[in-house]
């Protein structure tokens, strides 16, 4: 099976900061005297008891009684229906069309519970489904089911490397930066030319993408999604899937604080936790597959806002944002989340009173209805990243800084 320390498995860093980490596990465990095992999913499955029980003898009338139920079960399990995320395929259609399997937001797993998930980067990228026939062909599709096929030329070698089994694998494709970190803003370059094959082979390029494996839940005409993480994990490795725009980052076993520092420190968007024990749930969003988003924290300054609508009809709806670089104000984004009711309350008495006519950022952002304040009050913002132009990507409001002065930010 490809381990997660081996340098085949993937490329960029994202990969690397994976296999760095499940190095410096093995090596923690070896110091404290543990087996030394590899903390990859699929190595470190808990073992079964190997109970024993005793049996009494039965007696005909009983075996056949057992028979006929026996036969019952299997009677109704083929009688039923298939789930509602897994659609049965066309005919002529080898390979079921299957949704997504879909991870709910939520906090890190603690030190008690952390062995029983294994946990991955989270990529920021579009999710894809990826259908192989067998046949040397391949068909991608979106995570609401549309064909976006067209626009990832680069993809089709998979299906020509990946031999006559079927397969229908989950993942995630990316462009990655000069830092080899998924780039959402890169990949929106990408995106949406499905319908224009030649642009797409155009941008390929300039932007190359990648595919980011994590799942399979068919192979070789089995459907793999009632079996448990940890067993996928372990087809998924054994296909030892790694080209030039295609890979298997690393999953751990555990960990979880030391994971979230690497990621915490790396600068990625976040890990995703899966319970090791789940089964794939197509088309559902599940407690057993866990988001953790990085959120960092920034101090800016207060520019503007936009009025509320319906409930918020006389509240700011959301403030326009601005940080310091230079002795002027640029600005850095709108935040519209975060408040209570009584803190958005409190928030429009103080922008009442720093009204102001002029714009008080370099540049007058594109915001329609925006209303000015003088540059005084100062606040702390969480966010996930920033766009190129320095933007805050999903920012969400923390706090007012009374203790702080717009002079304090330069």
């Amino acid at each position: 099976m490809q381990k997660a320390d081996e340098g085949k498995q993937g490329k960029g860093e994202v990969v690397d900061l994976m296999a760095a980490l499940n190095a410096s596990v093995k090596a923690a465990e070896e110091s404290r005297g543990e087996d030394g095992e590899d903390a990859t999913v699929h190595e470190m499955r808990p073992s079964k008891k190997t109970t024993r029980k005793t049996t009494t003898k039965k007696t005909a009338t009983s075996k056949s009684t057992a028979s006929r139920k026996r036969r019952r079960r299997r009677r109704q399990r083929r009688r039923r229906r298939p789930r509602s995320g897994a659609v049965p395929p066309d005919p002529g259609q080898p390979l079921p069309r299957i949704e997504p399997m879909l991870a709910s937001p939520g906090l890190l797993p603690s030190a008690a519970v952390e062995d029983l998930y294994a946990f991955e980067v989270k990529q920021d990228g579009q999710r894809a489904m990826i259908y192989l026939p067998g046949d040397g062909t391949i068909r991608v599709r979106a995570r609401g089911g549309t064909d976006i096929t067209a626009a990832y030329p680069e993809l089709r070698p998979l299906a020509e490397g990946f031999g006559g089994r079927p397969a229908v694998l989950d993942g995630e494709i990316v462009a990655l930066d000069e830092h080899s970190r998924s780039d959402f803003e890169r990949l929106q370059q990408r995106m949406g030319l499905a319908g224009s094959p030649a642009k797409a082979a155009r941008m390929a390029g300039r932007v190359p993408a990648h595919l980011m494996l994590f799942d399979v839940v068919h192979l070789g005409g089995q459907l793999l999604t009632k079996l448990p993480y940890a067993e996928r994990r372990g087809l998924l490795e054994n296909l030892q899937l790694a080209g030039p725009a295609w890979s298997t980052p690393a999953a751990i076993m555990g960990h979880g604080a030391q994971v979230w520092e690497m990621v915490h420190d790396a600068g990625l968007e976040g890990l995703i936790a899966k319970r090791v024990t789940s089964r794939y749930e197509a088309g559902v969003r599940s407690k057993s597959w866990v988001k953790i988003k990085v959120h960092r924290l920034a101090d800016v300054v207060i520019g503007g806002w936009v009025p509320g609508r319906g409930r918020l009809t006389g509240l700011p709806g959301a403030v326009l944002v601005g940080e310091r670089h230079d002795g002027r104000l640029h600005y850095a984004g709108s935040v519209g989340t975060g408040w209570s009711q009584a803190e958005r309350t409190r928030l429009a008495a103080l922008l009442k009173v720093a009204a102001s006519d002029a714009c008080p950022f370099a540049q007058v952002p594109p915001v329609t209805g925006a209303r000015w304040v003088l540059p005084r009050l100062v606040g702390e913002v969480r966010y996930t990243s920033r766009t190129r132009a320095g933007r805050l990507r999903h920012p969400s409001w923390h706090r007012l800084r009374p203790d702080l002065a717009p002079d304090d930010l330069t």
